[in-house]
C-alpha cells in the first residue's frame, strides 16, 4: 500500500473477531492507499479498513479471507481474522512484520551501508521461492508479486522475505485481475503458476542485480 501523507482525523470503532473492540485513530493510523487505511495496534497487529464499505459484500471478501487465513507460513503475512464495524464486515487484521521495502535493496547505496551480500540475496531468493511454493500447494497464485508487494526483514542470522497484501492473491473463486506492468509474462494466456514463476523470476534478477532484467545494462556487460 502506497502510504499517503497526513494523518485521518476521525476514529473508528471495530471489533476484531476473536481479540474484541479496539479503537482506531489518527494515533493507529500507518497509511492510506488506493484500497483501504492500515492501522498498527501495540504490540504486533496490523488492521486493513477497506476504503469501500461494500467491498467485502460485493466481492465476497469475506469467504475469501476466511480461505487465505488457511495458508501457514512464516514469509506469508496472511489474514488473520475479520473486522466488523456494527455487525458489517470492513477489513481484517494480520501479524505486524517490520522490515524494509523490496526494493530499496536494489539500490548501492543501500547495500553498502547495510552491507547487504551476496549471500544474503541468496537467502532472500530462497525465502521467496518458498512462499510462491506454499501458495501453490494451498491453489492460490500470488499474481502481483512485484517489489512493492515484499518486506525484507533482516535477522541476526539471515535475510527473510515477508509476502504482503496477501488479500489481492487469486485463490478458489476470485480470479486475478490486477498485475504491474512491469513483472507481467505478456506471452502468456492469463495467469497460471508459470506466470507467477516469471514475475519471480524478474524481481529476483533485480535483488541479484539491482536492474530490472528487459531494461539498464549492467557495467561491463
Amino acid at each position: 500500500m502506497t502510504p499517503i501523507p497526513g494523518k485521518i482525523k476521525s476514529s473508528l470503532t471495530v471489533e476484531l473477531v476473536g481479540r474484541g473492540i479496539v479503537k482506531l485513530g489518527p494515533n493507529e493510523h500507518v497509511a492510506t492507499g488506493g484500497e483501504g487505511s492500515v492501522y498498527k495496534l501495540l504490540p504486533n497487529t496490523m488492521v486493513k479498513i477497506y476504503l469501500n464499505p461494500k467491498k467485502m459484500q460485493d466481492d465476497g471478501m469475506v469467504e475469501k479471507l476466511k480461505l487465505l487465513q488457511t495458508i501457514k507460513h512464516p514469509f506469508i503475512v496472511a489474514p488473520q481474522g475479520l473486522v466488523y464495524e456494527k455487525n458489517n464486515p470492513v477489513g481484517y487484521y494480520m501479524n505486524f512484520e517490520p522490515g524494509e521495502p523490496l526494493a530499496r535493496i536494489f539500490t548501492t547505496s543501500y547495500r553498502q551501508r547495510e552491507n547487504f551480500t551476496d549471500k544474503h540475496s541468496i537467502q532472500l531468493v530462497d525465502g521467496m521461492h518458498s512462499v510462491l511454493q506454499t501458495a501453490h500447494a494451498n491453489h492460490a497464485l500470488l499474481v502481483d508479486a512485484n517489489e512493492f508487494n515484499w518486506l525484507v526483514a533482516k535477522t541476526k542470522k539471515s535475510v527473510e522475505p515477508r509476502s504482503i497484501d496477501v488479500d489481492s492473491w487469486s485463490i478458489g473463486k476470485w480470479k486475478p485481475s490486477v498485475i504491474m506492468p512491469s513483472i507481467r509474462d505478456w506471452h502468456a494466456h492469463g495467469f497460471t503458476q508459470q506466470s507467477d514463476w516469471f514475475s519471480f523470476a524478474v524481481v529476483s534478477f533485480q535483488v541479484f542485480t539491482g536492474i530490472h532484467p528487459y531494461k539498464g545494462m549492467l557495467p561491463g556487460y
